[in-house]
């Protein structure tokens, strides 16, 4: 559910009228949720842009663990587990829009605040090389 609410506000629905669009992720390696939601988003994002199914902008996502005072990127399960709360954030960096924000645990404003401006600096670095990889395979 989590990867539909990140990539939905990306599809152009009115393109899509009476159609159903399946996407199936399978992992074979799991290191913690967080991750999984994370790079699941982008996974099923640059499907949706290989499939040729109208978007208004590449998703990208990135997951954060606040341990101590500062927000470590993508955490393995056991630095989840030991972290005062988890974030994932999922959003479209070429249109400055946030798609989807997931967060468990106790994190304070400011923590929470700080952990956003890291993830989304993370997210604009992936989007470029996510989106370079989808020029290159269609050229």
């Amino acid at each position: 559910m989590a990867i539909h609410q990140a990539i939905l506000p990306s599809v152009r629905l009115e393109t899509l009228p009476k159609a159903t669009v399946d996407i199936f992720i399978t992992i074979i390696e799991a290191d913690g949720i967080e991750g999984c939601i994370a790079s699941g988003s982008i996974a099923a994002s640059a499907a949706l842009i290989d499939a040729g199914i109208e978007v208004f902008g590449l998703v990208v996502s990135t997951s954060a663990a606040i341990i101590g005072e500062e927000a470590w990127l993508d955490p393995t399960e056991q630095e989840a587990s030991n972290s005062k709360g988890t974030f994932v954030l999922a959003s479209m960096p070429a249109l400055g829009t946030i798609t989807s924000l997931w967060q468990n645990g106790a994190i304070t404003p400011n923590q929470l605040l700080s952990c956003m401006d890291t993830c989304e600096k993370q997210c604009t670095e992936m989007h470029a090389i996510v989106a370079q990889t989808l020029r290159e395979t269609v050229s």
